[in-house]
This record gives C-alpha cells, structure tokens and sequence, in this order.
C-alpha cells in the first residue's frame, strides 16, 4: 500500500513542501521521488520491518499501480514512520499523478537499480 506526502487522511504526517530528506535534498512534489518505511516495535516487542530494507534511499524503483496498471520509475529519496500504518512508501504528488493515485492504492514495487545514493546531491 501507498500513500502520499501532502494533504489529508493519507498523508505524511509533519512533512512540508522544500523539507530535507535522508538524501540530503529538499523535497519536491514534483519529482519523481518516494520514501520508504522504516522498522518500528511493536510494544510487546516485535520489530515490523520497514520497506526501507528492501528499498533503501538512492534505490532507483519501479511503481505500479495495481488498479489501473500505470507505472513510473522515481528515487526513494527520503524515510519514513509509516510502516505501522500498513504503507510501503510514500509519493510525492508527481509520482502519484503519474500513476493515477488518488487514494491509498495497492502497489507493486520493483528495484530497477541500488546505486547507493551515489546520484543524490548535498544542496
């Protein structure tokens, strides 16, 4: 499942347009951008992975859309505390419009490249 940073139910909690993220850039909605979740603990314990394992930030990914088959390639770019929210990453709003999101959607995640984060800039 995933969801969206911006406005309403399905949002990133505390996330605003231009903030830093892990890969040292500033958040844009209209790049093709994403975060993944990170591992929480349950209070009995138990550690839920996050999708952050298997896409880490600098992970170039490939998004689909399970209900209207549209995809797009965008850079895991950023972290997030939304894997006990049942969500697998976060869009910004270009990649969600590129895949015809416009409510929490199941997705299908493919690595295309794990570069390291070598791409990511230090502005």
């Amino acid at each position: 499942i995933a969801g969206w940073y911006g406005e309403g139910k399905n949002e990133c909690l505390g996330c605003r347009h231009d903030r830093l993220m892990a890969s040292g850039n500033r958040l844009d909605d209209s790049a093709m951008t994403v975060a993944c979740g990170v591992d929480y603990e349950r209070s009995n314990g138990t550690v839920v992975a996050g999708s952050c394992r298997l896409y880490p930030v600098g992970s170039r990914v490939k998004i689909m859309n399970l209900e209207t088959g549209l995809w797009v390639e965008a850079i895991v770019a950023d972290t997030g505390g939304f894997t006990e929210l049942g969500r697998v990453l976060d869009v910004t709003k270009a990649v969600r419009r590129a895949i015809g999101m416009e409510d929490l959607v199941l997705v299908k995640v493919e690595v295309v490249a794990d570069d390291g984060c070598r791409h990511c800039s230090q502005d």
